[in-house]
């Protein structure tokens, strides 16, 4: 299996660059229609693409991979990152490992392992990089697992209030995540929000940004009821935006926000 790495500045700057070149400036208007149609509002888009037909070549930069060394024999990715020195992460959720790779895709370590100790975790969500503080965090359940960036476990390890996905960390150390809110105390009745909080480095709550509504459809059957979501309708995610600003946007509404670390829109 192989892992190809792309840089988006790169495909950001040639998509911007494409719209720039095809329509000279020229303000494209949206043909839709936004109807209310029993209390639900509808988009209706027209068939034609807004700004035409788009189209642009990527050429490969860097593909990592092969069945001779184990260290280059993914199973099951869970997510990529880089570092400011343009180091490549990948965290494995089949291995439940963390393997470091120079720019040019040479292998340089390992962090955790499979287990329940120091440094070893079971469940594998997302990486976190802090180039200010020389860490990697690797989400699990309530937990972020810190190693430094030579692959070290650090007893650092910081315990969180509740699970929290998708998480960020910004340039001072402080965390973002979308954490969840159930209302009655009883997550079947469907009373579900999404929240978007900020955590100091310690991991503990010190402001709430945003609330949303979290609906899950209710299945019931001879056995009872269970609640399922597509995990698209109802969505908040949330991302950084340089140093010093965070960007939040939730699906059903058509605005994206920028906070600063304050957490001030």
């Amino acid at each position: 299996m192989k892992i190809t790495v792309k840089y988006l500045s790169i495909i950001l700057f040639l998509s911007i660059s494409v719209l720039f070149i095809s329509f000279g400036g020229q303000k494209a208007e949206w043909k839709g229609k936004i109807e209310i149609e029993d209390g639900v509002k509808v988009i209706n888009n027209p068939g034609e693409p807004l700004y035409g037909e788009i189209t642009f070549e990527l050429e490969e930069d860097l593909s990592i991979g092969g069945e001779d060394d184990e260290n280059y024999l993914f199973y099951s990715v869970r997510d990529i990152g880089v570092d400011d020195d343009g180091n490549i992460y990948v965290l494995e959720r089949g291995n439940l490992r963390i393997q470091k790779f120079d720019r040019d895709g040479n292998y340089l370590c390992t962090m955790g392992r499979i287990g329940q100790g120091p440094g070893e975790f079971e469940w594998a969500f997302q990486l976190l990089i802090n180039d200010e503080n020389g860490i990697i965090g690797m989400l699990e359940n309530r937990k972020i697992i810190v190693f430094d960036m030579d692959g070290n476990h650090l007893d650092k390890d910081i315990s969180l209030v509740s699970f929290m996905f998708p998480l960020i960390v910004d340039s001072s150390g402080n965390y973002w995540g979308v954490d969840m809110e159930y209302l009655e105390g009883d997550y079947v009745t469907g009373n579900i929000f999404h929240i978007f909080v900020k955590l100091d480095q310690q991991g503990q709550i010190v402001k709430k940004i945003a609330k949303f509504p979290f609906h899950q459809f209710q299945e019931r059957s001879g056995e009872g009821s269970r609640s399922t979501t597509t995990g698209e309708e109802y969505d908040l995610r949330i991302e950084s935006v340089g140093e010093k600003n965070i960007v939040y946007g939730y699906s059903k509404e058509y605005e994206l926000n920028i906070i600063n670390l304050d957490g001030d829109l």
